[in-house]
């Protein structure tokens, strides 16, 4: 299903006019979402970007995209055991 067939004419019309974002709300209720998460703590925030910032600096990332476009398998290298330590 395309995006403006979920999300309908009129309130994609107003997305792309305005250039305002759908809210978390009108977005569960024309159903392009399944429900809406709880809102984080700032620590909480700010220990999932440090954790998502490495995993895009990281080799294996680049490989994956690259293997991706190149179509082959990936040769990943497993440097990603050292996030398991930020996790706690």
């Amino acid at each position: 299903m395309h995006f403006i067939n979920q999300l309908g004419m009129n309130k994609a019309r107003e997305m792309f006019f305005l250039a305002q974002p759908i809210t978390a709300q009108d977005a569960l209720n024309v159903g392009l979402i399944n429900r809406v998460a709880t809102v984080l703590s700032s620590e909480s925030f700010e220990r999932i970007n440090a954790y998502r910032t490495k995993v895009y600096k990281g080799s294996d990332y680049l490989e994956g995209i690259h293997s991706f476009l190149e179509k082959r398998a990936p040769e990943y290298k497993g440097k990603a055991k050292d996030l398991d330590t930020m996790v706690h």
